[in-house]
């Protein structure tokens, strides 16, 4: 039986910078375009396993693991 069968409600806690990052990452996201403090924040969230880095040909690409699951 798996953790998350047995755990009905699992929340990882986000900061409000990181839901807005979140929230603002409808699709796949260039890494490249992110301002430096986004970039701290998106690292904190691969972390925390709400991000994903994906190699692309030359370039990152960032996607949301669970969109369904952020909060609006």
């Amino acid at each position: 039986m798996l953790m998350n069968q047995l755990i009905d409600k699992f929340y990882i806690y986000t900061s409000n910078e990181e839901e807005d990052l979140l929230r603002k990452m409808e699709q796949p996201c260039a890494l490249n375009i992110l301002t430096e403090r986004e970039k701290f924040v998106a690292e904190s969230c691969i972390r925390k396993g709400l991000l994903t880095k994906i190699q692309m040909k030359d370039s990152v690409m960032l996607v949301v693991n669970d969109p369904g699951k952020i909060k609006s």
